[in-house]
């Protein structure tokens, strides 16, 4: 832990014992992101606006982009920055975050959960190397996806049985969700969506020290070559890099491929995971969505990186990390180009092992919002704020 983090937890021992002393408001809920405003944090809070528990509760939306929000807030909503968040907690019975937090114990008579972002494949919290005495537990709750996930993310967090709340992730409703299909898909026979995985960002000031070799999303040369075989199959590759990542993205317009980012998505009217479930196939490396797009069955194939590398970096939660990837591993661009034929004839050889991996990680699909909101016993009376 750097010196800077060790300091704020310090400055934080005091709100903890202010925390305890100070009673909590039953309608005052608190939303905390400190990388932006998304994931599961963002659609627990698009839930409860679209069902009117703003109407009951009064909302603070803590967030670095709290500006971008603050103009346009509903009824009984309030976006405001981290620091100014600070005070809405100390008064919120309930509290949600899923990036950063704030490093204060919950009292006796407030819920703060956890929803995390993504079922982890890689190393995270104390099971990274060097953080293994981190203190990370400062929510009464944790959520995960399955007896095998809630071991995983107990370990990760220093979480107790008790603490962990078994459910789908609140992102992930919006895939079961009927939506009409992006305009962009519509003059293609098969859309397929590529997520690399995390590499490098200067936001963050973090490495994973991820490196491509012939499989690479932002090489040019590869993806022109791609991009022609796409055209020969009528299909549509979407490329979209994880939102932290310093990725240079090629500024080159192909015919059948393009780059998104999560504001594109949105400006279009849908969520990463509406839009989601509208692509017929996913390529992505040791991203945790393909953990979610199991739940539609759909072919998953693997590509572009070095499992020992990784494993020597950043570190997988299991020993055997294939086992929990069903689905082609990509080495090379000719593997690549294939496994497009193979999406495109519609051949499917790994149906079977997506559905015994999915079992074992997902022990719901969808309802995920609505699941948190019942353990916590955060419900609507019918009424309206007083």
């Amino acid at each position: 832990m750097s010196v800077m983090k060790k300091a704020g937890k310090i400055l934080f021992l005091p709100l903890t014992l202010l925390n305890k002393l100070i009673p909590k408001k039953a309608h005052n809920v608190l939303f905390y992101s400190n990388l932006g405003f998304r994931d599961n944090v963002k659609a627990m809070y698009d839930h409860m606006i679209t069902e009117g528990y703003n109407r009951e509760f009064n909302i603070t939306v803590s967030t670095d982009e709290f500006e971008r929000y603050q103009n346009s807030a509903p009824e009984n909503v309030k976006f405001v920055s981290l620091k100014k968040g600070i005070v809405p907690f100390l008064f919120s019975k309930y509290v949600f975050y899923s990036f950063g937090k704030y490093p204060i114990k919950p009292a006796r008579d407030q819920k703060v959960v956890n929803l995390w972002h993504g079922m982890p494949l890689k190393r995270i919290g104390r099971l990274e190397a060097g953080h293994e005495r981190d203190k990370q537990n400062y929510f009464t709750d944790v959520i995960a996806t399955s007896p095998f996930f809630a071991e995983v993310m107990k370990k990760a967090f220093g979480a107790e049985n008790k603490q962990v709340i078994l459910t789908s992730q609140p992102r992930c409703d919006d895939m079961f969700k009927e939506t009409k299909k992006p305009d962009s898909f519509s003059d293609y026979s098969k859309v397929i969506f590529w997520l690399p995985t995390f590499s490098n960002s200067s936001r963050l000031n973090k490495n994973d020290n991820v490196h491509y070799d012939e499989v690479n999303p932002y090489d040019v040369t590869f993806l022109e070559r791609v991009n022609e075989a796409l055209k020969k199959q009528n299909m549509l590759l979407v490329i979209k890099p994880h939102p932290m990542d310093d990725a240079d993205l090629s500024k080159i317009p192909f015919s059948n491929l393009f780059y998104v980012t999560d504001d594109d998505i949105l400006k279009k009217g849908y969520s990463l995971y509406s839009f989601l479930s509208h692509t017929d196939a996913l390529i992505t490396d040791f991203s945790s969505i393909y953990f979610d797009f199991l739940m539609l069955n759909r072919p998953i194939a693997f590509a572009g990186l070095d499992f020992e590398e990784y494993r020597k970096n950043r570190g997988f939660v299991v020993d055997d990390v294939s086992e929990l990837m069903p689905g082609c591993h990509i080495d090379c661009e000719e593997e690549f180009l294939d496994f497009l034929k193979s999406v495109s004839r519609g051949e499917d050889n790994y149906k079977e092992k997506r559905e015994e991996c999915n079992a074992f990680v997902n022990s719901f699909a969808g309802g995920g919002c609505e699941r948190v909101l019942k353990h916590m016993g955060l419900t609507k009376n019918g009424g309206k704020l007083k």
